[in-house]
């Protein structure tokens, strides 16, 4: 017997929050690659139908299999995306590609959750802020460099992010618009 699409829905919605895909981390540590809740798409034809048909389900972890990451972000259509980039949690071979892609997408981001070690990587987190609108984005938590490595304060006009609500910092300062923020931890 069929369950309803409406329920399987469910149950997948579920697992994409308690069941994320993960990849081994870097320094040579070994371990395996999980598909995580992706799984439930190789379960039958059903829910693989129901999984595809339903882009809200690969708005988040989308940067986490970094070569399925182009499949997983057309998958999401026009959605606002949730954005981990944490350096730390991927080899630099996958994080050569994930980390452009994650820069390239900001503009989509209902959530940005960044995490980053290089000051490379800091430049081009604060070059792709000056270059994007941020029309849906509701948290933003960026961790940078210490500021003994990376001495200065990025001084752009403020960034305007209409729906912002939440921010946390550490290690660095982006110029938003404070009127939308209800909550700022620093």
């Amino acid at each position: 017997r069929k369950l309803p699409s409406e329920l399987l829905c469910e149950i997948a919605s579920h697992l994409v929050d308690t069941w994320p895909p993960n990849t081994p981390r870097r320094y040579g540590r070994r371990g395996k690659t999980s598909l995580g809740w992706v799984q439930v798409t190789h379960v039958c034809r059903q829910w693989r139908s129901v999984a595809l048909s339903t882009p809200m389900l690969w708005t988040k972890h989308t940067w986490v299999l970094a070569p399925a990451a182009e499949t997983l972000l057309e998958r999401a259509r026009d959605l606002p995306l949730e954005i981990v980039c944490n350096t730390t949690n991927h080899t630099y071979r996958a994080w050569e590609v994930i980390f452009p892609f994650c820069i390239f997408n900001f503009g989509r981001a209902r959530t940005l959750d960044i995490h980053i070690r290089e000051k490379a990587e800091y430049d081009a987190v604060l070059e792709a802020f000056s270059h994007s609108s941020f029309p849906y984005l509701e948290s933003v938590k960026l961790d940078f460099p210490s500021e003994e490595s990376y001495p200065g304060l990025w001084e752009p006009s403020y960034i305007i992010a209409p729906n912002l609500r939440e921010v946390v910092l550490g290690n660095g300062f982006i110029p938003w618009d404070p009127a939308s923020i209800r909550r700022l931890t620093l």
